[in-house]
């Protein structure tokens, strides 16, 4: 994660949140840049490793990263309108919003637990999330 830009890390960590419907579950990220297919594939590759072990354990398994929120998380950190971000996907803006948050609160934990230079980008990262409609609906 530590060559990701802002937008970049947003989208990858989009991965870890993103709850999708059952029938469209397991998406790889489309349309974002090498950087980002290329971490996803490494937590692909980890999640594999993780599940096997909880199998071995007989523990609750881990659910699967999922790509299908990140390409419009990229774009709406980049800084484009949520009308653009929203266009061709059948997610409602309340959802995403919401997913939005969720993403934000992921990047607040990693700005707490990352070394400085990845804490950084997750400060940048948060801040190119939390704008427009994302801070509106923001109670605190």
């Amino acid at each position: 994660w530590r060559r990701l830009d802002p937008p970049s890390l947003a989208a990858i960590v989009s991965t870890l949140v993103h709850e999708p419907r059952r029938e469209e579950g397991g998406l790889t990220p489309r349309g974002n840049n090498d950087d980002v297919r290329e971490a996803y594939d490494r937590m692909i590759r980890i999640w594999s490793d993780l599940e096997d072990a909880e199998g071995a354990l007989a523990l609750p398994r881990t659910g699967m990263p999922d790509g299908g929120l990140a390409w419009a998380m990229h774009r709406w950190a980049s800084g484009q309108r949520l009308e653009d971000v929203l266009r061709g996907t059948d997610l409602a803006a309340g959802d995403f919003v919401r997913r939005c948050k969720q993403v934000i609160d992921l990047l607040g934990q990693l700005t707490d637990a990352a070394d400085p230079a990845l804490a950084t980008t997750a400060r940048r990262a948060t801040d190119s999330v939390l704008r427009g409609v994302v801070a509106a609906d923001r109670l605190d």
